[in-house]
């Protein structure tokens, strides 16, 4: 896993399991401890939990605000910041180049915070829109084509934003496999489908 499997987990969580409906529910829990297991292991937070047998999600939701606040970003030094540093300087340079050898100001926390709440509604927003799986209403199904085809635009120009929110949450751009994030962070080694698909079953 790498920190695109992090953004996207996050963004799922948020925007699906983070509700007071679900917040309880057993797919948000787990969904929840993958996500510390991964801010542990890309060294965002250094909470532990793992010796409180009643695991408080308070405290825990309370990590994801630490990694949506972006303080993580104050705590690295210049060369680890450096390609994001890079990047603003290129843009200031080019769209206001006096004022950029007046002042160079980097507030990289608040735009990792403003870029994934932005990403976050976005992700609300293209979540696939479906008509009936039958097709047995034809306007159903022209409204919900409409809408994809303007999701899919959406999608397909978020690319760069979320090139920048990995480049910041893992500047290394390190690859992490399962097992080590089993082993090393009790990440859960469960079937998510099946737990879905089980709490469907008895909500719905």
């Amino acid at each position: 896993m790498n920190s695109k499997d992090l953004l996207d987990k996050y963004l799922d969580y948020q925007t699906n399991w983070s509700s007071s409906h679900q917040l309880n529910s057993k797919p948000s829990k787990i969904r929840l401890e993958m996500l510390i297991a991964l801010l542990k292991a890309f060294n965002i937070i250094d909470v532990d939990f793992s010796e409180n047998n009643n695991t408080d999600y308070e405290e825990e939701n309370s990590a994801l605000e630490l990694f949506s606040d972006g303080f993580f970003l104050e705590d690295r030094s210049a060369e680890e910041n450096s390609e994001v540093i890079n990047r603003i300087e290129s843009f200031a340079n080019k769209f206001y180049p006096v004022l950029f050898k007046l002042r160079q100001t980097y507030s990289i926390s608040w735009l990792f915070n403003n870029l994934l709440l932005f990403r976050t509604r976005i992700h609300e927003f293209t979540i696939d829109s479906k008509g009936f799986d039958g097709g047995i209403d034809f306007a159903v199904q022209y409204g919900a084509f409409l809408q994809n085809n303007l999701q899919t635009v959406i999608n397909e120009n978020i690319k760069e934003i979320d090139e920048l929110l990995c480049l910041m949450i893992d500047p290394t751009n390190k690859i992490i496999t399962e097992k080590y994030l089993i082993d090393s962070f009790n990440y859960p080694d469960v079937n998510l489908e099946t737990i879905d698909l089980d709490w469907i079953a008895e909500n719905y």
